[in-house]
């Protein structure tokens, strides 16, 4: 589960214990699996909307009332929510080499498991990124955010933007503008039924298919240092270097011609 650890050196063991005895160790979030978000990999791998040079990400919930856990651990909202934008964000546009941050508090009292929480820990997080390619991101995550309508993930491109719509770990589909199209294209999840655990079911694929599970240690060892980075920023009011990086994986998924918006969900698509 995420965190696999408060930071690198609480996590690293962990991975260097399956890797000595040959096991696969698969670190949530597992965002990088979701077909629809591989849609939208290749989309901008192709160039489709031109070189990326913004994103936008945002994730978040009221906070929990059943576990204290959330409001007094030190975790916090970057690594507990914005962590799935994290990982979608840096399997898209490649490792992070510098973040600023902010971190509030929403609500100065909590209440949780049944006991008032007095000096809960902070409950709003905004990062700023710079990215290895030159991208810059912003990440919005929150224990405070009641409700939220608006794209899961936005990228800005110089020929274009591409939206993923809902959460990165339940999508439900894309909107993609080109400037060559001059119009929007929407379109439905490839798997609607892709849950947010199927990580389980790339690990028992992997196992069977006798191969690497699609992930790589050292991002989510990456994304550690970048939550660490943000947490000295967030305290010391200053932008914080980050040197750790990783080979981003190849997320390429086939991209039919039939790929299109379902407007009537009675009907099959061959019949629209």
């Amino acid at each position: 589960e995420k965190p696999v650890g408060m930071n690198r050196s609480e996590a690293e063991p962990v991975f260097a214990f399956a890797a000595e005895r040959g096991l696969h160790l698969l670190a949530a979030p597992f965002v990088q699996l979701s077909p629809t978000l591989r849609e939208l990999w290749t989309t901008i791998a192709d160039g489709q909307i031109g070189a990326v040079h913004s994103a936008r990400g945002l994730y978040g919930n009221p906070g929990s009332t059943w576990s204290a856990w959330f409001h007094e651990a030190g975790v916090g909202p970057l690594a507990e929510a914005g962590v799935y934008n994290l990982k979608s964000l840096t399997a898209i546009l490649g490792p992070i080499t510098e973040v600023f941050a902010a971190e509030a508090v929403a609500f100065a009292v909590r209440e949780a498991e049944g006991r008032r929480i007095e000096h809960p820990d902070p409950d709003v997080s905004h990062v700023i990124a710079r990215h290895e390619s030159g991208a810059l991101s912003t990440v919005t995550s929150s224990m405070a955010m009641q409700r939220y309508r608006r794209p899961g993930l936005e990228l800005y491109g110089t020929e274009g933007t591409a939206n993923l719509l809902g959460d990165d770990w339940d999508p439900q589909g894309l909107e993609i503008w080109r400037n060559s199209d001059g119009a929007w294209t929407c379109t439905d999840p490839i798997d609607s039924t892709w849950l947010w655990a199927d990580g389980l079911r790339e690990l028992v694929a992997a196992v069977t298919e006798e191969r690497s599970p699609l992930a790589d240690p050292a991002q989510d060892l990456h994304l550690l240092d970048v939550i660490e980075a943000a947490r000295t920023s967030a305290r010391e009011g200053k932008s914080v270097p980050v040197t750790s990086a990783f080979e981003p994986l190849d997320l390429r998924v086939e991209l039919g011609a039939e790929r299109h918006h379902l407007h009537d969900h009675t009907r099959p698509a061959d019949d629209q």
